[in-house]
């Protein structure tokens, strides 16, 4: 394996891709830089591998990253590390979610299926959407996971409103073996109580053979903020969530305003 230079680590929502859900041109030519000067890049976020792989070839990169906020880990699209999730939990959250009648999926490295509709705008026409299930009821949810016990990484819940999304934390802090972050506006990702990103992130490091001190974190939301922990660059954006501002040392513009690609740029000049 030749010899990296270090790991530059992206999240996705509110960091990498702007409002639009899309990567600048500018943070496309840091990401291709960086790569050409021998860092790996990888992403680091709640979405399913389905849809960060389709992103990352789009880019030009290879699939690299840290899926599901750290249930899995993959590197060139070989998964290399999982943190499963319990079916008793799974079922119980499912239960939060049928109560209030909100969305909700469920998934592991090679599935995804979700009760209830959620607008993605522009994006949900894209290929990776359409390898996602989805089932009419939160019974038939719960028998999908129940078929698929040991395998499940994840479930995420999107809350129509603040309102919602806090009685849904407040109901989903009593389900044992699971952990709480959100991960974009109204979004909650569920997984068991000792995943985060920053695990993901440790494995990757390791599996490169890069200490600390080369790797650095971009993040914007709660979900990032032990990944940021984890770095010897911790990087907020400008549009972060004040705890996730509080816990790095560095804080670019927001993702309107290229905030990821002045990060990857300061990210390499620092881990060279």
């Amino acid at each position: 394996m030749v010899e990296k230079r270090g790991l530059i680590c992206c999240d996705l929502d509110g960091t990498l891709l702007g409002p639009d859900k899309q990567v600048s041109k500018a943070s496309r030519q840091a990401l291709a830089d960086a790569a050409a000067a021998g860092f790996v890049c990888a992403v680091s976020s709640g979405r399913h591998p389905f849809n960060i792989f389709e992103l990352m070839d789009g880019l030009e990169l290879p699939p690299t990253c840290v899926c599901l906020s750290g249930a899995a880990t993959f590197v060139d699209g070989i998964l290399i590390d999982t943190i499963p999730l319990g079916l008793s939990a799974v079922r119980a959250a499912i239960a939060v979610a049928a109560n209030e009648a909100a969305y909700v999926s469920v998934g592991g490295a090679d599935f995804n299926a979700s009760c209830g509709r959620v607008s993605r705008g522009k994006e949900s026409s894209a290929p990776a959407f359409s390898r996602y299930d989805e089932v009419t009821s939160y019974e038939e949810l719960e028998d999908y996971a129940s078929k698929r016990a040991g395998r499940l990484l994840k479930l995420a819940m999107h809350a129509k409103d603040q309102a919602q999304y806090d009685r849904l934390r407040a109901e989903l802090s009593k389900v044992d073996g699971v952990r709480c972050a959100r991960s974009d506006v109204n979004w909650i990702d569920v997984t068991a109580a000792s995943c985060t990103k920053a695990e993901g992130i440790r494995v990757l490091a390791n599996h490169f053979g890069l200490g600390k001190s080369k790797v650095a974190v971009l993040g914007d939301d709660e979900n990032d903020i032990e990944a940021i922990a984890e770095a010897g660059l911790d990087i907020a954006m400008g549009n972060a969530i004040p705890a996730v501002k509080e816990a790095a040392s560095m804080v670019v513009q927001d993702n309107i305003h290229d905030g990821a690609a002045n990060g990857i740029r300061a990210a390499i000049s620092a881990l060279t």
